[in-house]
């Protein structure tokens, strides 16, 4: 049980218990009204408040049958909020309680003691288990309770409600968190430029400089970003699809302007002698290579979401680019990027806009959706920086960050191993469907030779069995399975074809190539021969022989076309 989980465990279990050390504690306060609920307003201990409260978490599923709104506490926000406070921090804002019995006012002399209808005087607090249930602020004040017992005496602001109908709670819960509408993030970020600038703290410095670097090149009527950036609080048009707080974690994750290690901050290639002279710089460049980008495709870069050329991702994923191309070229002595002008920085990432503008020249809005839609979250920045990676690796075959080649040796792995498990699979498939459908064709009876009628009468090639049995025969007695286990792809074709047997298996095994027109006199068992090349390639790959592109995607296709087949035919794969 956390610390937290102390608190309610006290209150579910010691419900209207009197707490020891908590009888007649009066406080300053005002009393009034909201419509109907009365209210107080008064300052308390967090240390006091904790030993009252109780929170009516939606996961207790009350026994009395009370709506429970609340949601359960977060762990790591407690953590940050802890954090938050020991920095010195605190929360001028209201936690709002419900006190479940009626409260004791003492107003003071009725001379100037009410003023538009609010009173003031002394209130004396409950002082029992849960008798002040939590409406809005959990958080604030159980961020409490993992810190020294010292920071308990902290006050908190509070206004309660007397007696205060619990579906009344859950509804004033529901206004506070979601009918109030937060302040939007992109103004949150905006305005560090404004509150953070030069800050002491090397963090919220850096993000302060990323920030007002992009109110820079928003405002440069020059930039290829100009009037693409949505505005806090301004409806966006088509043409804005770009957000500050996105662009903010691009450069600064990128490192371009900077990166902050060991809590000192450190200058990235983009970096100028002031922060002045750093706007200045990457504004200069980053214009520059966007430029380029915009320049080689326009009415890509122009379309917004629809093309995936100029969207949050990409953007980000490109300033990923220039920072990976610097370090490409400074690794080789090309280029020094700390002291090279923008226009030399840009002349020296043309190099790798080139094969991506290629690319995209050329490329339908198709295959670009392919390569490059759907990329959400973080996740989805990376990949479109691996995707950018792949263009410019067609060029320079060494390029790339050690994540990035990681990647690539990874999605090799997985994908041979999976192509591994389908050829498997797919096999034990073809091998079912057929030994089964003889089965049910002539039966599991024996002949007069005391072989079984499916394995004499549905294979009349003498030399299949003939090598299943040896084979069969060769493997350990303690190891060895039935014949037809030993029986390959390429006879399977054989039996599939044999007169008697076709006409069954033919709707599971007729299975055109692709590009092949269907006609009704062929077998159409042209895949087996290629399936079975693929099944050794990768049963025994080496850097000498490997699957292509397109064994992987003649495997897809295969294993789409056998699945459906033989679902239809009652064997599930």
């Amino acid at each position: 049980m956390g610390t937290a989980g102390k608190y309610q465990f006290l209150a579910e279990f010691l419900q209207g218990q009197d707490i020891a050390g908590l009888s007649n504690k009066k406080v300053p306060a005002t009393k009034g009204r909201f419509g109907t609920d009365v209210f107080y307003s008064f300052t308390i201990t967090a240390g006091h408040l904790l030993k009252l409260a109780f929170v009516n978490h939606h996961a207790l599923n009350h026994p009395e049958g009370r709506p429970a709104y609340q949601r359960m506490v977060d762990k790591r926000r407690l953590r940050g909020i802890g954090e938050f406070i020991k920095g010195g921090g605190y929360f001028p804002t209201n936690i709002l309680v419900n006190f479940t019995n009626s409260c004791t006012f003492e107003p003071l002399s009725k001379t100037d003691n009410t003023v538009d209808g609010i009173k003031f005087g002394y209130l004396t607090l409950p002082s029992k288990f849960k008798s002040a249930w939590i409406i809005d602020g959990q958080h604030r004040l159980f961020g409490f309770t993992n810190l020294d017992e010292s920071y308990l005496d902290r006050p908190l602001f509070v206004v309660a409600f007397e007696k205060m109908d619990v579906a009344r709670e859950a509804d004033l819960f529901i206004t506070i968190n979601h009918k109030q509408k937060s302040v939007p993030k992109d103004l949150l970020v905006a305005l560090q430029a404004d509150l953070q600038m030069g800050s002491d703290d090397p963090d919220e410095a850096l993000g302060a400089l990323a920030s007002f670097l992009i109110r820079k090149i928003s405002a440069d009527a020059t930039s290829p970003l100009f009037g693409r950036l949505e505005m806090p609080g301004v409806p966006a048009s088509e043409e804005q699809v770009l957000t500050i707080p996105e662009l903010q974690k691009g450069i600064r994750r990128s490192g371009l302007i900077g990166r902050i290690v060991k809590k000192a901050r450190l200058a990235g290639y983009l970096s100028g002698s002031t922060d002045d002279a750093t706007i200045e710089r990457a504004r200069k460049t980053i214009n520059g290579y966007f430029g380029i980008l915009e320049e080689a495709v326009p009415a890509k870069w122009l379309a917004g979401r629809a093309a995936h050329v100029a969207t949050n991702p990409s953007v980000r994923a490109h300033l990923t680019l220039m920072y990976e191309g610097l370090r490409y070229l400074h690794g080789r002595d090309k280029i020094d990027p700390y002291i090279a002008t923008p226009v030399e920085l840009v002349s020296a990432l043309s190099a790798f806009i080139t094969p991506i503008a290629a690319w995209l020249k050329k490329a339908s809005d198709e295959e670009i959706a392919e390569k490059f839609a759907r990329k959400y979250g973080e996740g989805g920045v990376k990949e479109y920086f691996f995707g950018l990676c792949d263009l410019v690796a067609l060029q320079f075959p060494d390029f790339g960050s050690e994540e990035y080649r990681q990647y690539k040796s990874r999605s090799s792995d997985e994908r041979i191993a999976q192509a591994k498990l389908d050829v498997s699979d797919m096999t034990s498939l073809i091998s079912t469907a057929v030994i089964e459908t003889l089965n049910n064709l002539y039966g599991t009876d024996e002949t007069q030779s005391g072989e079984k009628k499916y394995w004499e009468l549905g294979i009349a090639d003498s030399n299949i069995k003939e090598s299943a049995y040896k084979k069969q025969q060769q493997a350990k007695a303690e190891k060895r399975a039935p014949r037809e286990a030993y029986l390959d792809i390429v006879d399977f074709e054989k039996i599939i074809r044999q007169k008697g047997n076709w006409e069954t298996l033919k709707p599971i095994f007729s299975i055109p190539v692709r590009g092949t027109p269907l006609k009704a006199k062929e077998y159409h068992l042209d895949w087996v021969k290629e399936f079975n090349d693929i099944r050794n390639v990768a049963a025994h790959s080496s850097i000498y022989r490997q699957l292509t592109d397109d064994d992987y995607d003649f495997l897809a296709w295969l294993k789409a076309e056998l699945y459906d087949r033989c679902a239809l035919a009652g064997f599930e794969p």
